[in-house]
């Protein structure tokens, strides 16, 4: 299964899209997700509300490395 991290995303849609074809997506972004997901865990994909650099890194240091990264920078 392929690993998605999207930076900079609330609404969830390119996150339902890849969690649609089979990925293990996190997003991640200052705001709440629009669709009301909340934190992943190990069996479903999900969003985090902070900065992405601070999530990746925390993510990194918990040896949850990702496949692709997707950003969107405000």
């Amino acid at each position: 299964m392929i690993k998605v991290f999207i930076g900079g995303e609330c609404s969830g849609r390119v996150r339902q899209a890849l969690v649609r074809r089979g990925a293990w997506v996190v997003s991640c972004d200052l705001k709440p997700a629009e669709d009301g997901v909340g934190k992943p865990t190990s069996y479903a994909s999900g969003h985090w509300i902070g900065d992405m650099c601070d999530v990746v890194d925390y993510l990194y240091e918990m040896q949850l490395e990702f496949d692709v990264g997707l950003w969107h920078p405000e």
